[in-house]
């Protein structure tokens, strides 16, 4: 098992939950001959939820933040290691992996063969097994025993016991779920997906690590979608943004599971490979939820590039001048190219660049120039509006390249995604949506702050 300690963040409403599990699993863990899983408290937040009109606290919490011991590391038995479970459905494989473990391309679309007695008939899961000398072997449940011993059964439950014991410390973050039962509940991949679209739409798109990463907790679109989907799941406190997507926003999530299903080849990351498992399937349970509601932030920026190529194989026809001349203006745009230009004044940098809507911008810089096919935002005066080569174009002036941060707002348990340059122009910007002359108080601004991620991190 990966030896880097993760850190789980636990709702004091699911500790009772957890501790109740653990029981379990210490008891799974005395018939598997290991010591009994611990978790251990380092940090404990008390969470206040107060009515911004009143300033009375409505619900106050504890935010648990523990770390799990498994009390055992890798299985390994003989030379071979257990590094995956393969689950088998009519639609294609999901792999679980066990810790860190590579997993060769091809297990992502084997049948149910073992390859041991080298019979193919139905099995739920099988086995990936990697030997010391770099080989793999994919193994049914029953030949394991054969292959082993007659302890291999339990190195078996002992490999699915760790992947279990992580996935157990992930349920227990979320704020709410799909209820109990004795197995996995499903529910259908195209209505979740209508939701996803339509909070997409309304708040924009924001991944479960993100939330977790600005500590805020339940704000992840998948959480959001949910709630909206089952809301007497969701708490008296949930505020709905919407009563039930439009048309549009359900032939999104349709067109999304169509284009994650038809994604072509075994040589993908494994990301591409689970999404499009999960699209062939058409439902999802509650360890997919994340990874469903991706499809469609997946597949509107598989649009968007399409868009750009697009536009610009047709820009003779759609480009236009923009504003009038004068005008102050903030944009995003791609820089094209960069030409040096010498003269008796010194040097200078022709920059040809474009917006999202295939329309042209030429700035003269004499402070320098910036990279080819770098995506700035830009802030400039309109110089002139010119044609060239049939081209409408926009000469600018007194350029200066600005950088918009990400601010996420927090308003009686509403969230506001914004792009600003300060705080200042956010707090304009949400006046003007709330049509109010000053802010509820409570609200909360936070500037999302990009982490640096190292290159042997591993994003899940």
């Amino acid at each position: 098992m990966d030896n880097e300690t993760r850190v789980f963040k636990i709702p004091s409403d699911n500790l009772g939950v957890l501790e109740e599990k653990f029981k379990k699993l210490a008891r799974r863990a005395k018939k598997l001959n290991l010591p009994a899983p611990t978790f251990t408290e380092i940090k404990v937040e008390r969470i206040q939820k107060k009515n911004p009109h009143t300033d009375m606290v409505e619900r106050t919490y504890l935010l648990h933040h523990i770390t799990v011991d498994s009390g055992c590391a890798v299985v390994k038995v003989q030379g071979w290691t257990f590094i995956a479970t393969i689950q088998h459905t009519e639609e294609g494989n999901i792999i679980r992996k066990v810790g860190r473990a590579e997993i060769p391309v091809q297990y992502r679309t084997v049948t149910n063969l073992c390859e041991h007695c080298n019979t193919n008939r139905y099995r739920k899961d099988t086995y990936i097994l990697s030997h010391e000398d770099g080989s793999y072997k994919q193994v049914g449940r029953n030949c394991l025993a054969d292959f082993f011993g007659h302890d291999a059964l339990m190195y078996a439950e002992r490999a699915q016991y760790l992947t279990d014991l992580d996935a157990l410390g992930e349920s227990m973050e979320d704020e709410m779920g799909f209820g109990g039962g004795g197995g996995p509940s499903y529910e259908p991949l195209e209505t979740y997906l209508g939701y996803v679209a339509e909070c997409i739409k309304l708040d924009g798109w924001m991944s479960r690590g993100k939330a977790r990463e600005l500590n805020m907790e339940g704000c992840a679109t998948c959480e959001i979608a949910q709630k909206h989907l089952h809301p007497r799941l969701a708490g008296p406190h949930f505020k709905p943004m919407f009563s039930s997507p439009s048309p549009e926003s359900f032939q999104v999530g349709e067109a999304a599971i169509e284009w994650a299903a038809d994604i072509e080849g075994e040589e993908i990351p494994d990301y591409l490979h689970n999404i499009r498992t999960i699209a062939r399937r058409c439902v999802y349970e509650g360890r997919d939820m994340g990874l469903a509601a991706s499809i469609v932030a997946a597949y509107q920026r598989h649009l968007s590039t399409l868009r750009w190529k697009e536009l610009q194989a047709k820009r003779a026809e759609i480009a236009q001048h923009v504003g009038n001349v004068g005008d102050r203006v903030r944009m995003k745009v791609m820089v094209e190219k960069v030409v040096q230009c010498d003269s008796q004044w010194g040097t200078s940098h022709l920059h040809i660049m474009s917006d999202d809507n295939g329309n042209v911008f030429i700035w003269f810089a004499s402070s320098g120039a910036h990279e080819t096919g770098s995506e700035i935002i830009l802030k400039g005066t309109i110089k002139k509006h010119d044609v060239r080569d049939g081209v409408k174009q926009n000469v600018l002036t007194r350029c200066e390249e600005v950088e918009l941060k990400t601010y996420f707002v927090m308003v009686d348990d509403t969230k506001y995604t914004f792009q600003a340059e300060k705080e200042l122009e956010v707090r304009k910007l949400l006046r003007e949506k709330l049509g109010v002359a000053k802010l509820p108080k409570g609200t909360r601004i936070i500037e999302d702050v990009p982490q640096v991620v190292s290159e042997e991190r591993v994003a899940v």
